[in-house]
């Protein structure tokens, strides 16, 4: 009875209807048949057939379509991203005398379904004192192996710098290098590093603490090698700065938490 009930149920309202005809049809027909009326009775067996046939058919499309469905959304990645820690730094725009904004977001992401990918590129989209930014990534052009920074961020390998202010250098991989041919992301298997997203557009923020960038809202996005994007959405994120360094003391190769 339950099988019954699943087939008249994947018919939908239209194959049920069918469905439904069929089995009046053929009880009228077997009634017409006991009366000795087996002309009426067999043109109505056949319309019977037909509108069970026709109820059968919607059965098997509908479940079609849900199995090509599922199919298609698990025959493509699906990325779980995860922030640890961020930073901001300046630069001055290339042959411009203005300032452009980066945000090293240290990333970390997890394929969760078959089909391995390599990341494309991504955007981080935030708002700061009421305005909204747009920032592209990964910025290739941003160079460095170490990040100089007043926080609890750490992946292993950092170093603390002899000066009054005590900072903490560490270590700069890049999740690009991490993602690549040679090793995409496979199902299940994580890998991390920092991206970098670029702002061109002017920030302008309370600066009661210069070195604290208040984010109301953000939206990491990163997009695979099938164009699928996918998102970390963060509330309140304060981001420190974190300056960018190249220090032949530290090497993004040492001592890394790599998956």
């Amino acid at each position: 009875m339950k099988r019954i009930f699943r087939f008249v149920q994947a018919a939908g309202s239209l194959g049920t209807g069918s469905v439904g005809l069929a089995i009046v049809l053929l009880g009228i027909s077997v009634e017409e048949h006991l009366r000795d009326k087996n002309v009426p009775a067999y043109w109505l067996m056949l319309a019977a057939a037909v509108s069970f046939a026709f109820g059968a058919y919607r059965a098997w499309l509908n479940e079609h379509i849900a199995l090509v469905v599922e199919r298609e959304e698990n025959s493509r990645p699906l990325l779980k991203i995860e922030l640890t820690g961020s930073f901001f730094d300046v630069s001055k725009m290339p042959n411009k005398n203005e300032l452009q904004v980066h945000v090293c977001a240290y990333l970390r992401v997890t394929n969760l379904n078959s089909p391995e990918t390599l990341i494309k590129d991504g955007t981080l989209v935030m708002s700061v004192e009421r305005a909204r930014y747009k920032g592209v990534g990964d910025d290739i052009s941003v160079k460095a192996n170490a990040i100089e920074h007043i926080s609890d961020f750490r992946i292993g390998g950092e170093l603390a710098k002899a000066d009054v202010f005590g900072n903490t250098l560490s270590p700069f991989p890049r999740l690009m290098s991490r993602v690549n041919a040679e090793m995409p992301l496979r199902r299940g298997i994580s890998q991390e590093g920092f991206f970098v997203f670029t702002f061109t557009d002017h920030f302008d923020w309370d600066h009661e603490n210069p070195y604290l960038m208040p984010v109301t809202d953000a939206v990491f996005a990163l997009r695979d090698s099938f164009d699928g994007v996918h998102q970390l959405e963060v509330r309140i994120l304060n981001i420190p700065e974190g300056v960018l360094t190249t220090d032949s003391r530290v090497s993004p190769r040492e001592n890394f938490r790599g998956a």
